[in-house]
């Protein structure tokens, strides 16, 4: 956040409301975004147009955030970390 401030005015407004939309869209459509490849219980939806992606699980057919990644890191270290449910 304090990089997207040092930015540009209202950038930093702008990244949060596009996150809070990308969490009302996977809770209202958790089955409309992509797989993880090599993982197919995770999925993840971009954060508007920002370089982030939300991942998430499925739970009970509830969504369950995992995190926020950024999407030039590397994906083998996205999920490390988590444990299995």
């Amino acid at each position: 956040m304090r990089w997207y401030e040092a930015q540009s005015v209202g950038l930093a407004n702008r990244f949060r409301a596009a996150v809070d939309r990308g969490f009302d869209e996977v809770e209202n459509y958790p089955l409309l975004y992509s797989r993880i490849a090599g993982d197919s219980s995770i999925r993840f939806r971009q954060v508007g147009k920002f370089p982030y992606l939300l991942l998430y699980r499925l739970v009970a057919s509830s969504p369950e955030v995992l995190r926020l990644v950024h999407s030039a890191s590397d994906p083998a270290n996205w999920l490390s970390g988590l444990e299995e449910t």
